[in-house]
């Protein structure tokens, strides 16, 4: 439980601009940057298949529900070209539409692809200001609006456009849809709707309760409707638009100065509703009452813009920097897709002790990434799990353990190039692993769970530990085989002995880092009646020391010696200590992302990780870093252009698409987690371009496989999780 005593209370400095810590003090992402725009609209096209446009002219594609993407980081040689609005016919024929250009000045750029983005044409326009929607009908018509009252329509599949001479209030339209076979509705800034219920012919303007710029709507029958926009605005109507009321949320669901971005409904009862500062809400009562849903990334602040449904329990949500989520039970849920492997939530790092040069960082998805030249260049391994790793350490300087959910553990012993699977007698999700020596090592997790080896990893068993809630273990720390350190949500408990016994002591929080038997430090956070701080609690020599920093908990702590250490936690927080953590001064990160984890193997260089795959270094070194990551380690030839598996999780079948460069002979395997061939089939020569293959999965158990596809020259592997 929580202690209460009498502790020294410091708040946390701020870094000066000009300090004397110099290089040291300069944090440098080693993110792709490619990864990091703003991507506007969605299309879901079918179960497998979506499209994502952005900013930049970036267009997404996926095949397999958004499990893996192909990235086109700009589509035309266009200068500044932001994509607002997408609209595909089919699978191959589409139009995307925005603007490029300054602010002051932009222009409104179209273009259209038949080939689903291999080439792009560009349209010529009547118009020069910026397109926000587009609407394709059919093959031949379709509409575009925009800024300055823009409405234009194609009968000839875009090779013309007409502009309608309308005398309309409303200054800017941001989106169409389609209700019905003949029914348009556009939304436009000021509380204005557009309707036309004949196919553009004629078109009506309709003035809603409020002068809020209204950005999207959404149409579950003729008559019903519910609108969003700026200021955290709804409004609803029941009878085709004639009239309209604004509903009223509880300012704790969605803050009256949050804009909603986007409304999508398949269902007369259910609605969904992304915008600014991540928030989505959901109403499964026709928009009488809403709720806010689970989030895998809580804690973020990104603005959602996009959101489609393709059913009405699933749909696909789309954001700032680079941001894809979705949900499969009507917004209830959402599951973070990272845009590539680099681009995943990373949970933990780690170098050995006294190494800058090779490390490896782990996360959710089973990313496993490693780096041998100090985090210049990072290498993602094919992942050999899907479930979520959750912490990394080195034992020695070539053998690595990570662990994570469902009790997982894997050892590599050539710095991650290769890993294998350990026996370890637990199921829970173990969060924290430690080896104080390369014979000695501890794991935590949850349910009170904490293990112990004595032989290098060989060989695991249970300690006691006094949680007897089965309080969960977030962190654990050894400074040597006896003396060590386990944190909970409310407890901190030390022992002297190896684990044989624990002593409670005053802590509590998520990471913590043991320096000496009579020095450690704890990263938590502080609950106070308004706000929440992230909190730095350190132990020396008996005197305990509280310092608050600015924003809400921190995650992880580490030291490289007696004197040095670094603190990180939500909003990109990251602060340094050189007095043994008496006093903490901030340190710009140049992120306002979640940082999950530290590591601090000398005095001239450290690591963090956190969401959307951030990683940064901060180091003397004066050398600038150079390229930022590199593809997987296993060199490929690009036969075999990408591989993806849907559904996954799968049950009796699965889906496996691919494409090949030039047709030639194949194989498909599948593996167990430790590398053991339990199938193959030989698929003949197999055509080029995109292929599908229906494989059965009847006679395998659930848990976590890998799917290998293979050509004379080249292999590509995915991982597969069966939940029957």
């Amino acid at each position: 439980m929580k202690k209460i005593l009498y502790v020294v209370v410091l708040l946390l400095a701020v870094m000066p601009a000009n300090s004397s810590y110099g290089q040291l003090n300069i944090w440098r992402s080693q993110n792709p940057p490619t990864l990091s725009g703003t991507l506007n609209a969605v299309q879901i096209i079918s179960p497998q298949r979506i499209y994502i446009v952005g900013d930049q002219g970036s267009f997404l594609t996926s095949i397999d529900s958004g499990n893996s993407w192909n990235v086109h980081s700009s589509i035309v040689p266009i200068k500044n070209f932001n994509c607002y609005g997408l609209s595909f016919i089919d699978s191959l024929k589409g139009m995307v539409v925005g603007k490029s250009g300054e602010v002051t000045k932009p222009i409104a750029i179209a273009i259209k692809t038949t080939d689903v983005g291999k080439t792009w044409s560009i349209m010529k326009t009547p118009a020069n200001t910026a397109f926000y929607g587009v609407l394709m009908f059919n093959d031949s018509i379709g509409f575009i609006v925009g800024a300055s009252n823009t409405i234009l329509k194609t009968t000839d599949a875009g090779n013309t456009w007409t502009p309608y001479g309308l005398e309309l209030n409303v200054g800017t339209l941001r989106s169409i849809r389609k209700v019905r076979s003949n029914f348009l509705v556009i939304t436009g800034d000021n509380g204005y709707i557009v309707s036309s219920s004949d196919t553009g012919k004629y078109w009506s303007q309709i003035h809603t309760d409020h002068g809020n710029n209204l950005f999207s709507v959404s149409f579950t029958t003729d008559s019903t409707a519910i609108g969003v926009g700026e200021n955290g605005y709804i409004t609803k109507t029941t009878n085709r638009g004639a009239t309209w009321k604004a509903q009223i949320l509880v300012d704790t669901i969605v803050s009256v100065t949050t804009s909603l971005n986007a409304i999508a409904s398949k269902d007369p009862r259910r609605f969904i509703i992304v915008g600014n500062n991540a928030n989505i809400i959901f109403s499964e009562d026709s928009g009488l009452t809403w709720k806010k849903p689970f989030l895998e990334l809580g804690g973020t602040n990104v603005h959602l813009r996009g959101l489609d449904l393709l059913t009405p329990l699933y749909g696909i949500a789309v954001g700032e920097q680079g941001f894809i989520m979705r949900t499969t039970d009507g917004g209830a849920n959402w599951k973070f897709l990272p845009i590539s492997p680099f681009y995943n939530i990373l949970r933990s790092i780690a170098f050995p002790k006294g190494d800058t040069s090779n490390g490896i960082a782990v996360g959710n998805l089973g990313a496993v990434m490693v780096t041998s030249n100090g985090g210049r260049k990072w290498s993602i391994i094919d992942p050999f799990t899907s479930l979520a790793l959750r912490s990394v350490i080195f034992s020695d300087s070539v053998t690595a353990f990570a662990v994570g959910d469902d009790g997982i553990m894997f050892k590599t012993s050539d710095r991650g190039a290769h890993w294998t699977k350990q026996v370890i007698p637990t199921t829970v999700v173990l969060r924290s692993i430690t080896f104080p020596t390369p014979q000695v090592g501890y794991v935590a997790g949850d349910s009170a769970t904490v293990f112990k080896t004595t032989t290098a990893g060989a060989s695991w068993y249970r300690l006691k530990i006094p949680y007897p809630n089965g309080e969960g273990v977030s962190g654990i720390s050894f400074c040597d085989p006896i003396n060590g350190m386990v944190v909970t949500a409310n407890d901190v408990e030390l022992t002297t002995n190896g684990g044989l016994s624990w002593i409670s002591q005053f802590g509590f929080g998520y990471g913590c880092f043991m320096i000496s038997p009579t020095h450690y430090c704890v990263a938590s956070l502080d609950t106070g009646p308004l706000i929440m701080h992230g909190m730095v609690i350190t132990t020396l020599n008996g005197k305990t020391t509280t310092a608050l920093g600015y924003n809400a908990a921190f995650f992880s702590v580490s030291y490289c010696d007696e004197n040095r250490g670094i603190v990180v936690g939500m909003g990109g927080q990251i602060y340094h200590t050189t007095d043994g953590g008496m006093t903490w001064e901030q340190q710009a990160s140049n992120t306002d992302g979640i940082l999950y984890c530290v590591a601090y193997p000398s005095v001239s260089a450290a690591s963090v990780c956190g969401i959307r795959g951030t990683i940064m270094r901060r180091t003397s070194d004066e050398a600038p870093l150079a390229g930022v990551c590199e593809q997987p380690m296993a060199s490929h030839n690009t036969e075999i252009e990408f591989i993806a598996a849907f559904p996954n999780p799968a049950d009796r079948f699965t889906e496996i698409s691919f494409s090949l460069s030039r047709p030639m002979p194949l194989s498909i395997a599948i593996y167990d987690i430790r590398g053991v061939k339990l199938r193959s089939e030989d698929m003949g020569i197999v055509a080029s371009g995109e292929q599908t293959q229906m494989l059965s999965l009847e006679g395998l158990a659930n848990g976590a496989y890998i799917l290998e596809l293979r050509s004379p020259t080249d292999v590509r592997t995915i991982s597969l999780r069966i939940d029957k």
